[in-house]
């Protein structure tokens, strides 16, 4: 995991970043436009942080031309105290997004406009303070130079505004199952994971639910691909074809309540 290198203002900035340059040239520097990028909230219950403004900007030689490499931004997690002061410099991944080639212009900007993160997938995500931030260039696409690392990440403040009104106060959902026999529990795997097309389910329940199936989550929450079940036990196939790289959450669900949650990489 990258190390952070921290150099904090008043208002809670993350202004620096320590990381390895990537091998491929590009010509103009990213950066993160912190004044516009911002969240309104965090839910406890529901574990979403929603309204995220993600901002990402870029200095240039000719206002004409694109960015022509694909890079990453990263919405980063770091621990603090009841006054947002940053207590680790080791970022937490919450969810990265891609700006694809031929998207951003040099002196332009582009947002990730009111987005969300399900704080639950983040997987070994421990109780306690956060504070949430972006990063631009996340995988040192771009190298340095031309692109300054400096002005790569900042920390975001809330709809509350102030480092203390944007503290994250996170709890881990409480664990639910349906009755289990004592001696056997449940089952469930999925293989190959990673997976390239196809995955296989073996699960088990020690009891037949009413109702049960496996559902295939994205970071956002949102179900992609599902399959009910007829069976306590048993093993089913499920076509990943459709699905795009990247990290999903699938989950064993009987009687309306989530059994086990398995997180699976897809890579074509």
């Amino acid at each position: 995991m990258k190390k952070l290198l921290l150099s904090i203002s008043q208002f809670g900035i993350l202004t620096g970043f320590l990381f390895t340059a990537s091998l491929f040239a590009q010509d103009a520097n990213v950066s993160i436009q912190t004044l516009n990028s911002y969240y309104d909230t965090y839910n406890n219950t529901t574990k979403r942080v929603t309204g995220i403004y993600l901002a990402v900007g870029a200095d240039g030689t000719n206002s004409s031309l694109f960015i022509t490499t694909e890079f990453e931004c990263m919405l980063y997690l770091l621990p603090c105290d009841v006054n947002g002061t940053i207590s680790s410099t080791t970022p937490i991944t919450a969810k990265i997004y891609n700006v694809l080639t031929n998207t951003l212009k040099h002196y332009g900007s582009y947002t990730f406009s009111n987005q969300s993160v399900d704080l639950s997938t983040v997987s070994g995500l421990a109780d306690g303070m956060y504070r949430i931030g972006g990063w631009v260039n996340s995988n040192s696409a771009i190298s340095n130079p031309p692109d300054n690392p400096s002005d790569n990440a900042g920390l975001m403040q809330s709809s509350v505004g102030g480092a203390s009104g944007s503290v994250i106060n996170y709890t881990a959902p409480a664990s639910t199952s349906v009755q289990m026999d004592a001696t056997s529990g449940t089952h469930f795997i999925n293989f190959p994971n990673p997976a390239l097309t196809q995955t296989t389910f073996s699960y088990a329940l020690t009891q037949q639910p009413a109702v049960s199936s496996i559902k295939v989550y994205n970071l956002m929450g949102t179900v992609v691909n599902e399959i009910n079940l007829n069976t306590a036990q048993g093993r089913v196939d499920m076509d990943l074809s459709t699905l795009s790289n990247g990290i999903y959450y699938c989950s064993l669900i009987a009687d309306g309540k989530v059994i086990s949650t398995n997180r699976m990489a897809v890579s074509h």
